[in-house]
């Protein structure tokens, strides 16, 4: 913004124009950002009901004290509510991510009913962030998500919302608590930790690769997998056959798909690529 001053005295006149600039991210909590959610509330996040019409006592998210932020629709029906964080400031960093502890039961499919979004516009539009571990739904151990990065959100103001819907064939139970946000990379050296960068909006992302083989092939097609996970590459043209080995540095673009990790481009000029590859499973 400009402001103009000027003053004068009779026929003596003076006038300046001086530039204000205001570094962005003022009105956001810095780095780093710890919500436990067991401090007898939901602290500084905020509830947003979105379709709670027919949920029990027409209510989702609540403070369950040992069990942190809870949310349960109560009963089989159609609903949905986000819990929304405050305003986080990443101005000054060039990487970060998100951990929090979480465990869930009955739900149909958790990647559908109980997932994480970001916005950097104020709510108006969001971006699914993908959550690498859920508990296994059969007990109430808690379980740590996983290093979530935001490097693509580096230099924004962000708001982190968990959206929970349950069905009218399911309806589960999420708490939430120890939710971290620091500054940092996740250092991707496996197919697993590449899948942790995705987004649904893109960004770039480079991973080191060991082994990583093309195991299916089909049209625009390609699935590469390692010893920790696989990955979905969709682009025209990307001259991938079944049994191309890569080993070393690859960069691209990632997005997220039918709520997973898909490759839309990669770049193997860095990494050494043969054609003889295979991948023996491991145990995880």
């Amino acid at each position: 913004a400009e402001i103009s001053f000027s003053s004068s005295k009779g026929s003596d006149v003076s006038a300046i124009v001086i530039p204000v600039t205001q570094k962005s991210g003022l009105a956001g909590y810095k780095l780093p950002f710890e919500e436990t959610f067991l401090d007898g509330s939901l602290g500084t996040f905020e509830v947003n009901d979105i379709d709670v019409a027919n949920a029990k006592d027409n209510t989702v998210w609540a403070y369950a004290d040992k069990y942190g932020a809870k949310a349960t629709s109560g009963q089989k029906c159609v609903a949905e509510s986000d819990l929304v964080s405050p305003v986080l400031d990443l101005a000054d960093v060039t990487s970060a991510y998100l951990t929090f502890d979480h465990v869930s039961r009955f739900a149909g499919d958790v990647n559908e009913e109980l997932t994480l979004w970001v916005s950097k516009d104020k709510g108006e539009t969001w971006e699914q962030l993908l959550i690498p571990v859920y508990s296994p739904g059969n007990d109430w151990n808690y379980v740590n998500s996983g290093k979530i990065s935001l490097k693509a959100y580096a230099g924004e103001l962000i708001q982190l919302a968990f959206k929970y819907k349950s069905t009218n064939n399911d309806y589960s139970t999420w708490e939430i608590k120890n939710l971290s946000v620091v500054e940092g990379e996740v250092e991707g050296t496996s197919i697993a930790e590449l899948a942790l960068t995705a987004v649904s909006g893109s960004n770039d992302y480079s991973v080191t690769l060991t082994d990583a083989v093309v195991s299916y092939v089909n049209g625009n097609n390609a699935f590469i997998q390692d010893a920790t996970g696989g990955i979905l590459l969709y682009k025209s043209g990307h001259g991938l056959t079944v049994g191309t080995k890569i080993n070393g540095k690859v960069t691209g673009k990632i997005t997220v798909f039918g709520g997973f990790a898909e490759l839309t481009e990669l770049n193997t000029s860095e990494a050494t690529v043969t054609d003889d590859g295979s991948v023996e499973p491991k145990v995880i």
